[in-house]
């Protein structure tokens, strides 16, 4: 009975996620400048429980070495990292946070004692729950703009937006998938909130993962016969939503779209489309190659390429891959993706969980903040485990 109440404490710690980072952002203005902040409370909570539950239920001994390694590996790099050693910590404590999540619910589940809904339940609540802390502050005409220095784009309080971008294509794949199953009003507004969200954003990529998802659903959809109505109605709810709030909003759409085009004929096509983070790959890696050779290339070099990114005001070339790349070399890259693609071929994901890792990865790799962030590291991590849950629950029916 303790264990099982023990797991209902973990996962409501998880789910008021969009609650501690919106109450985190409104406190400190979006980050978590100065030192402690509620943010980091959080997160230390987080990773207190998930060590609990690994510890509570033993860890496999093979899991064990992988972490053991990893860890070391880590230890390693803190030691070559040039820079502020805190700040390298601290972004490897993010790289980390999900591995353990990871890891708690693994050992957890294959002891019985977290729920077989564990993380479908998690994804229920946080589909209205995210949308819903980027309306109101917009309607209370409080928050954040997407890009500041200009007044453009709306994230509410989240502090960066590539992170809460993620999440909320993430959170349209996943009430897609919901509604494909059957049609309800609370869905549909869920989904129309999820529309006007990623529509305030501004951001490019998620236009576009909206759009990509929306198109995926209507093929998908559309093979099966039998749910010919459900495409038409829900295909065409989009559309209406879409219009209807593009009317509502077309001044800040507007604005988005003018400063869309003022950097599309400033720049080159590949600058603007990547919003200059392939700028900063080629500087980065002739001053890798420089200075550390080969050996750069193959354990990194911590937080030293990030003072030869080129763009002013980023100290990262902000693709996951690449940034891992540069901080934990070719080794490290390696263990990072390959920890995450084993759970996906392991475990048989499919459905939400399946193409919800593809998107994570196409959104790690042309936006970054999946991996290595606090937030949308956190969210990546239950989607892994939700693959988890779904291998889990078909070998208990064989």
């Amino acid at each position: 009975m303790g264990k099982i109440r023990s797991s209902k404490i973990y996962w409501l710690i998880i789910s008021c996620l969009p609650i501690i980072d919106s109450l985190n952002g409104m406190i400190n203005g979006g980050g978590n400048k100065g030192g402690i902040s509620l943010g980091i409370i959080y997160r230390f909570l987080v990773l207190s429980v998930s060590v609990y539950h690994i510890y509570r239920n033993r860890i496999k001994k093979k899991d064990a070495f992988f972490y053991g390694l990893f860890f070391s590996y880590l230890v390693l790099s803190v030691l070559i990292s040039g820079g502020s050693m805190f700040s390298y910590l601290m972004i490897l404590l993010r790289l980390v946070l999900p591995m353990i999540l990871i890891c708690a619910f693994k050992t957890g589940t294959e002891k019985g004692v977290i729920e077989a809904d564990f993380i479908s339940r998690l994804f229920e609540q946080w589909s209205w729950l995210f949308p819903v802390t980027m309306i109101i502050p917009y309607l209370l005409r409080i928050g954040l703009n997407t890009y500041g220095s200009n007044g453009v784009g709306y994230k509410a309080f989240y502090y960066a937006q590539n992170d809460i971008g993620y999440i909320l294509a993430l959170m349209y794949l996943f009430m897609i998938f919901q509604i494909e199953d059957r049609v309800t009003l609370k869905k549909s507004i869920i989904m129309i909130l999820l529309l006007v969200s990623n529509l305030l954003l501004g951001l490019k990529s998620n236009y576009m993962f909206v759009l990509a998802i929306t198109f995926f659903y209507a093929v998908r959809v559309g093979r099966k016969c039998d749910q010919i109505i459900t495409k038409v109605f829900v295909i065409g709810m989009i559309i209406s939503g879409t219009v209807m709030i593009s009317w509502l909003y077309k001044e800040d759409i507007k604005a988005i779209m003018e400063r869309w085009l003022f950097f599309y004929h400033d720049r080159s096509a590949v600058s603007f489309w990547t919003s200059s983070r392939m700028d900063r790959v080629r500087p980065s890696y002739d001053w890798l190659q420089g200075h550390m050779g080969s050996l750069g290339v193959f354990f990194g070099s911590g937080l030293r390429y990030t003072a030869h990114t080129v763009v002013s005001g980023s100290n990262f070339i902000e693709m996951d891959l690449l940034d891992i790349f540069f901080q934990l070399g070719m080794i490290g890259m390696i263990y990072v993706y390959g920890f995450y693609i084993v759970i996906q071929r392991k475990f048989h994901s499919s459905g939400f969980y399946f193409w919800g890792f593809l998107l994570s990865l196409a959104s790690s790799s042309l936006a970054g903040h999946v991996m290595e962030s606090a937030l949308s590291g956190m969210v990546f991590a239950m989607l892994c485990c939700g693959a988890i849950a779904e291998g889990h629950k078909r070998k208990m029916l064989t």
